[in-house]
């Protein structure tokens, strides 16, 4: 088993194209972000949806939720299964980088409200530019690549390095406290299933290489994570450290993520109890 502090991930789209990207999306009129992010606390949970194999267990359960937001590629089976949704005030986050990502959103839908990262390609923009209700927001990339690519008070959305996490920074900007996730797994389920769907384009679409990790010593299950995975696993890791204080998470499924929920908690718990 390969320790999990000892792996390193490496981003997919170099940072050249990412500033590219950035720079050439002044061109497209979309809304700006700015409008819909909230100072004020909203009361009620938000629920995430990601695209994780656990997702086809509890995609009926979403439809309680006054407001979801649907990650990236998850779109168009989310909208699929969105019959019994009608209520919902549905957004759609995107940040990859990558033209693929643009296929998996064929079906979009004007009731939907798109949040497009700044950093996407053209593709995602021009498949979009008819969309009724589409914004455009910009990611926290760190401080030297801050200083270079976006202007000072640019407003950024914190998260990570997989769109999941972006989610969870965005629903914070909106205000929301109360996050629910579904379909957050971050690993393969017992199938060697990565997703509740299959890959749209499987000829240019890969998992890399899987690696087996036990996330909490030699009593934690064993989970099969791809390289995308184990980087979501680090990321939320950090949110929990950055932010526990201040959000009430709970994690859906039976994945990795789920398991990691559990342990903080508990650890919550017994420094709790240690301190009465």
């Amino acid at each position: 088993l390969a320790p999990i502090g000892e792996l390193h991930i490496k981003t997919a789209i170099h940072p050249e194209k990412l500033i590219q990207n950035i720079l050439d999306a002044d061109q497209y009129s979309f809304n700006r972000i700015d409008s819909i992010l909230g100072s004020a606390r909203k009361e009620g949970a938000i629920a995430l949806v990601g695209g994780g194999p656990s997702l086809s267990k509890t995609i009926h359960d979403i439809g309680g939720y006054d407001t979801v937001i649907i990650a990236g590629s998850v779109h168009d089976h989310y909208l699929r299964n969105r019959t019994f949704y009608k209520d919902q005030d549905i957004y759609c986050i995107v940040c990859d980088a990558d033209p693929i990502m643009a296929k998996y959103l064929q079906n979009w839908h004007p009731d939907v409200t798109y949040l497009v990262a700044s950093q996407c390609d053209k593709s995602m923009f021009e498949l979009l530019q008819d969309a009724p209700k589409k914004y455009i927001w910009h990611a926290n990339s760190g401080d030297d690549f801050n200083k270079t690519v976006y202007k000072e008070g640019t407003k950024l959305i914190v998260g990570g390095c997989t769109i999941g996490t972006r989610a969870i920074g965005m629903a914070m900007a909106m205000g929301y406290k109360k996050i629910h996730l579904y379909g957050y797994d971050s690993c393969l389920d017992r199938n060697y299933k990565h997703h509740a769907y299959d890959f749209v384009d499987p000829d240019n679409e890969t998992l890399g290489e899987i690696r087996e990790i036990k996330i909490n010593g030699e009593d934690s299950p064993l989970f099969r994570v791809a390289g995308y995975m184990l980087a979501q696993i680090f990321d939320f890791q950090s949110i929990l450290g950055n932010y526990y204080n201040d959000l009430d998470i709970e994690v859906y499924g039976d994945g990795a993520l789920a398991y990691l929920m559990k342990v903080a908690k508990e650890k919550a718990k017994e420094q709790l109890n240690g301190k009465s």
